[in-house]
């Protein structure tokens, strides 16, 4: 997350029941965004792309531990694990223009603990 000169968040979501959003834009003024949706417009493509990147990263990481022959049960299942777990959140991904109440409350959860 980025942060501002004094170390605060950037963006924060301020009210997490109904979803608002506050964020500095490029020239620094506060935007009041409710239900993030400016927000998920600008983020939208650079989240799914970047997931996606992260997704097939894990996968090839996967292939390369299944290919060796070295490789033991347990480094097989550490990978396969992440694999899934990657896959699991660029298929959520796919969703985020239908919904992002539960982006939006999981950023929130993480951000402001």
């Amino acid at each position: 997350m980025n942060k501002d000169t004094n170390g605060k968040n950037m963006a924060n979501i301020t009210d997490i029941s109904r979803g608002v959003v506050k964020y500095k834009d490029k020239t620094g003024a506060l935007i009041v965004d409710y239900k993030g949706t400016k927000l998920m417009e600008m983020i939208k493509i650079p989240l799914k792309k970047k997931s996606k990147e992260l997704c097939s990263n894990v996968m090839e990481q996967f292939n390369e531990v299944v290919r060796k022959p070295e490789s033991t049960y347990e480094d097989i299942e550490v990978v396969r694990l992440r694999s899934e777990k990657a896959l699991d959140g660029w298929q959520e991904l796919k969703y985020i223009d239908e919904e992002n109440e539960s982006f939006l409350k999981e950023w929130g959860r993480i951000v402001n603990n």
